[in-house]
């Protein structure tokens, strides 16, 4: 089944992008093709770093921004190339990674918009749904993403939308408000969710990735030059990821690579 990866657009600098990217090079190297847009046209960051791989992909930018004014709907774009990628496996076989990465702070338009999301018309297309929420120590990257909790409560109990949680863990580890505010209620409500943690990630790397508009599972998987970094940096890097990718192997069943795209 091809899978589709809604990056909660939340609090900015917690590391959203960062997740899209290894999200995206988990499935690519599991065989899936990776199809990505990037919703975030101040920074660009997702477009930035999965430029120039050497795997199949689709990479588009859409300033959602711009669109406003004649589209009282903006992610309506994203989704139809989502329906006209899955319709039309003669130029798209194989299974398809979807990744929507959002602008930082862009929680209530895009859970707005979302009251009337497809999910049922995805799941007739047999495309899960997840939506990620990212969170570090700072309170605030929790309360954000309760909303997304509570307003998709109902399709998460009538399997058309999956949560994914990811724990960035770069600036320390606050697990009391983590266990009180997030932890208990998806225990309860959700126990089947994904938890990941990235405990691992050095801030020094990932701040010379990110200059180098790249990611890491490209620098495991290409000889990649990265300014300031080592043999043994890019080592370390290339084993963080390789932990993170068997994290993440129980979302991505290995499939055939896909076929060249026309």
């Amino acid at each position: 089944m091809s899978k589709l990866f809604l990056m909660a657009g939340t609090k900015g600098g917690i590391g959203k992008t960062l997740a899209a990217t290894l999200l995206a090079d988990a499935a690519s190297d599991a065989g899936y093709r990776s199809v990505l847009f990037d919703c975030d046209e101040e920074n660009e960051s997702l477009f930035n770093a999965m430029s120039g791989r050497s795997v199949e992909q689709i990479l588009e930018r859409y300033n959602l921004e711009e669109n406003t004014a004649g589209n009282s709907f903006p992610l309506d774009m994203v989704m139809d190339r989502i329906f006209q990628i899955e319709n039309d496996k003669e130029h798209y076989p194989g299974e398809n990674v979807f990744g929507i990465d959002m602008k930082a702070g862009s929680s209530y338009t895009t859970l707005e918009w979302m009251k009337l999301f497809p999910f049922e018309l995805l799941h007739e297309f047999s495309v899960d749904v997840y939506i990620v929420g990212v969170t570090t120590s700072d309170l605030d990257s929790l309360m954000t993403f309760l909303p997304w909790l509570l307003e998709f409560e109902s399709q998460y109990k009538a399997g058309l939308v999956k949560f994914l949680v990811i724990r960035n863990q770069v600036d320390g580890n606050d697990e009391v408000q983590y266990r009180e505010i997030l932890a208990s209620y998806m225990e309860k409500k959700m126990p089947d969710a994904l938890m990941l943690s990235l405990n691992n990630l050095n801030r020094m790397y990932m701040a010379a990735i990110r200059r180098a508009r790249t990611s890491y599972g490209r620098v495991g998987r290409e000889p990649v030059a990265i300014p300031n970094m080592g043999l043994m940096s890019i080592f370390r890097c290339q084993s963080e990821f390789s932990a993170i990718k068997k994290a993440l192997a129980p979302l991505f069943p290995a499939v055939e690579a896909n076929g060249g795209l026309e």
